[in-house]
């Protein structure tokens, strides 16, 4: 599923981009039948400057979103919300447009306007249904499911899925823990120690712990190969945990389930991601100048050797690259891979190393490597060449983080310690992966700002 998404996504929004300008195109000659092509020609470049605020709306809506959109309610629903917002900010955008600018446009017909909402409303809503009804009636429009742990109260979801769901949920098979199970009609797939295997034979795209009495090692052992195969994770919550559990509740057929988020930075946030990245790469490096300077001179003063340190770290994809940093210790031998971490008084470190570990200024050249791409602003560290080798076999998921760009800040920075282990920060890595949003980025951006200027925080 994780492959055919890929195609499906980058396919809808073009397809949604082709739509909404062929509506407007329509609606022009619709209102203005004797002249509407000229009449077009006027907004045509604004229109396709706000092209991009339609799709964005699209966005916040979820038509994007495989999972919101499996049936005709919610596709309608979907593109009723995105059309409708967005065609009000661009008429919003389009009527600021005439008022202030000096070379206003010529007065905006509402009626053409109304006429675009409703086509691309029409549109939008209409090809997305076609394509769903074909992919149903042509068998390919199923999420395969398998059921893991399934006790004899619970194992009638297995009829409550197939029967009610709406989105084409069937249930393939039962993997079985430690209590065996059994159905009539659904056939046992193996035993939760053979996930990996059973989901790339059985070509499964959902794992349900349909059970609340499955021990927590082999929960956990669950996870851990549902993630490896990319597989989405949903979970029965017991009333314990309805009870005091914060959490994004779905269901399925009737039946309610919590799903275990996989994010790792996907879709549209990765893009906009790396977009703000670059803008504000730029501008800090232009505010800093006067800092660079300041810093640059005071390590130059302090001790001899170099004003920047350079070493090899691994980023995304395993790839490797020169991180930069203002150097805070005297010069000394040390391997390439490794690095033998600072204590707390740590001879090693100058005055001036000392003040800017403190304020994180020491981590400032590293907006060269954001501009570069080589990081991101917000992410996990840039590992060490020895522990990119050596930590995937000791933590559980650590190549994760090579799926990202490392980030010039991260959790460990904000709420480890600077002397953390590799382990304690690849701990950090993980939990940002798995919770990654612009509010986190925030967060932990303005957290980095608070060190910087007061010194306090993360030790």
């Amino acid at each position: 599923m994780a492959n055919r998404n890929s195609i499906l996504v980058p396919l809808t929004v073009l397809t949604d981009a082709a739509a909404t300008c062929a509506a407007i195109r329509i609606a022009f000659f619709l209102r203005f039948p004797e002249f509407g092509f000229a009449r077009f020609v006027v907004y045509r470049e604004i229109f396709l400057i706000l092209l991009p605020v339609q799709l964005f709306f699209f966005w916040l809506f979820r038509m994007y979103d495989s999972d919101s959109n499996k049936n005709v309610p919610d596709i309608v629903l979907s593109a009723f919300m995105g059309t409708f917002c967005g065609s009000a900010a661009v008429i919003v955008l389009l009527f600021s447009h005439q008022l202030y600018s000096k070379n206003g446009l010529p007065e905006i017909s509402r009626i053409a306007l109304g006429l675009w909402w409703f086509l691309t409303l029409l549109m939008t809503a209409g090809w997305r249904t076609a394509v769903l009804s074909f992919l149903k009636r042509a068998g390919l429009f199923v999420t395969r499911v398998a059921l893991v742990g399934a006790d004899d109260n619970s194992v009638g979801m297995v009829d409550e899925i197939e029967t009610y769901s709406r989105t084409g949920h069937k249930v393939v098979g039962l993997i079985e823990t430690s209590s065996p199970v059994s159905h009539s009609s659904v056939p046992l797939l193996g035993k939760i120690g053979s996930l990996a295997e059973i989901v790339a034979r059985d070509r499964i795209d959902e794992v349900i712990l349909a059970s609340a009495d499955v021990p927590r090692d082999q929960a956990v052992e669950m996870l851990l190969a549902a993630e490896r195969a990319d597989v989405k994770v949903r979970v029965l919550p017991s009333l314990y945990e309805t009870l005091i559990g914060d959490f994004d509740l779905k269901e399925i057929g009737g039946v309610p389930l919590v799903e275990v988020p996989n994010r790792f930075l996907r879709g549209a946030y990765g893009y906009v991601k790396r977009f703000i990245d670059i803008v504000f790469a730029l501008a800090g490096l232009v505010l800093s100048l006067p800092v660079f300077a300041a810093v640059g001179l005071a390590v130059r003063l302090d001790s001899p050797g170099p004003i920047l340190f350079k070493q090899t770290r691994t980023g995304k994809g395993k790839e490797a690259f020169t991180i930069y940093k203002f150097r805070s210790m005297t010069v000394h031998e040390e391997p390439e891979d490794r690095l033998t971490l600072a204590k707390e008084e740590d001879p090693r470190i100058t005055r001036v190393g000392r003040f800017i570990r403190k304020r994180r200024l020491d981590e400032l050249p590293q907006l060269i490597n954001v501009l570069k791409g080589d990081m991101s602003f917000v992410g996990p560290r840039p590992a060490l060449v020895g522990d990119a080798k050596e930590l995937p076999g000791k933590i559980p998921l650590y190549d994760k983080r090579f799926l990202v760009r490392p980030g010039l800040t991260c959790l460990s920075h904000t709420l480890g310690r600077y002397d953390s282990t590799p382990e304690d920060r690849a701990r950090f890595d993980l939990v940002y992966l798995k919770n990654a949003s612009f509010f986190l980025d925030l967060r932990i951006i303005l957290d980095t700002i608070r060190v910087v200027l007061t010194g306090k925080g993360a030790k």
